[in-house]
């Protein structure tokens, strides 16, 4: 069994905080204002000069970074991503779907947003994703030029688009084409589910 010493551990917390402290666009002083704490408590974590801060420190981080307190201080963290047919999205994201269920999973050591799923690709979808690739994707807020997301329509089912912004609006094409998709323009004809953030590419089929 390898030990793991306390500066080794802090040195992987700071690390992760400082890679979502730039994701979420966050300064230090701007994590300690938001967890109303103060700055300096922050520094001294993030420059290694507290290795062994309160876990109330660390659980109000975490809450403002939006992920987990084991994935900052867990060094053998992994988050669990349900594999879904394409038929389970729409239950998936409405909360109806029966998660207990699930049989089918694969593996992050990154932190995901909750509500994050998998799909498996379509040969359709070439050559963007490679058939059978798994498409991970996570809920957000915000789109951007070129992204592929998920939308479900007006019948609730899925169906995989390309983002094109057009100035001020945002329009969505086929995922391998640039002609528009009239249909999503139609106010609430469509519901963003989220966009693919990886692909991973596996060599043989699973059946779910």
């Amino acid at each position: 069994m390898t030990l793991i010493s306390k500066q080794d551990r802090s040195a992987i917390m700071i690390q992760r905080i400082r890679a979502l402290l730039m994701e979420h666009g966050l300064t230090d002083a701007a994590l300690a204002q938001r967890i109303g704490i103060p700055q300096g408590t922050i520094s001294r974590l993030l420059t290694g000069e507290t290795v062994d801060p309160r876990i109330s420190t660390i659980a109000a981080i975490a809450d403002a970074l939006n992920t987990t307190v084991s994935y900052l201080i867990d060094l053998n963290y992994r988050s669990e991503i349900p594999v879904l047919k394409w038929s389970q999205v729409s239950a998936f994201f409405h909360g109806v779907f029966d998660e207990a269920a699930q049989t089918h999973w694969i593996f992050s050591n990154n932190p995901t947003p909750k509500g994050s799923f998998a799909v498996i690709a379509a040969r359709s979808m070439e050559p963007r994703y490679r058939a059978n690739s798994f498409l991970i994707i996570e809920r957000a807020s915000d789109i951007y030029d070129s992204q592929a997301v998920i939308l479900l329509d007006a019948s609730n089912d899925p169906v995989i688009r390309k983002v094109i912004v057009d100035g001020s609006k945002f329009l969505f094409s086929e995922l391998n084409s640039n002609v528009i998709d009239r249909s999503i323009s139609q106010p609430g004809s469509h519901i963003l589910v989220g966009v693919v953030t990886e692909s991973r590419f596996q060599e043989y089929e699973i059946e779910i």
